[in-house]
Formats: structure tokens, C-alpha cells, sequence
């Protein structure tokens, strides 16, 4: 079973959609975790199996060895608007589920997966 952590800044739309389709799905505040650093979610996705979706690029600078193994989608998009986000996500779930597969870390734009 495919698991996320959605970052604060994604759009409920997305947690919706993804829970319709099937995958387990959670934002921080759900499990505890309202107001953690980048950090503390990257280990806690790590610990649980789960993928991180952000739209913010800072996770990018996770720096530690112990987070290299993190897997993350980052939704590249401005504006941000909620509606195209959810849009997106439903377009290229299943591409971006292959290729997390293969590397850690996926980008998403409005052209598709980068």
C-alpha cells in the first residue's frame, strides 16, 4: 500500500483525491505533527514508508546522510492554484508512481513529471 505525508501547504483536494483512489494519505496535523520541520517529517516518512508531497522546495535541502533515502514529490507550480494542483496529481499519479520507484525525488509541473 502506497502511503503519503502531505506537507501543510497542499491543498486538501489532493489528500481527497488520493484517499478516493485508494492510498493511505495523511497530513501532519493528523498524526501529531503540526508545526514540524522539514526534518522531522522527512524521518517520519522515512520510519513510515511514506512519500512526501510539498510544495516547498526546502526539502530539497535536507542535507543529512540519514535523510538521502526520503522520497519526495515536489509540486513546482505558481501560481498555486488549488484546483490545477489537484488536477496534476490526478494526471500523472501513476507515472510519478513509477518513477519514485527509481529515484527519490520527483518534480511536477504543469507540463508533467520533470
Amino acid at each position: 500500500m502506497v502511503k503519503f505525508l502531505l506537507d501543510e501547504n497542499v491543498p486538501l483536494s489532493v489528500l481527497r483525491l488520493l484517499r478516493v483512489k485508494g492510498y493511505e494519505a495523511w497530513r501532519p496535523r493528523e498524526l501529531g505533527l503540526e508545526r514540524a520541520k522539514n526534518n522531522t517529517l522527512a524521518k517520519y516518512a522515512l520510519d513510515h514508508g511514506m512519500i512526501i508531497i510539498t510544495l516547498d522546495e526546502d526539502f530539497f535541502k535536507l542535507s543529512s546522510e540519514k535523510f538521502k533515502d526520503v522520497k519526495i514529490v515536489y509540486i513546482r507550480l505558481h501560481p498555486r492554484r488549488p484546483d490545477i494542483i489537484r488536477q496534476l496529481m490526478e494526471e500523472n499519479i501513476n507515472e510519478m508512481l513509477q518513477k519514485i520507484k527509481e529515484k527519490q525525488t520527483i518534480i511536477l509541473t504543469q507540463h508533467g513529471i520533470e
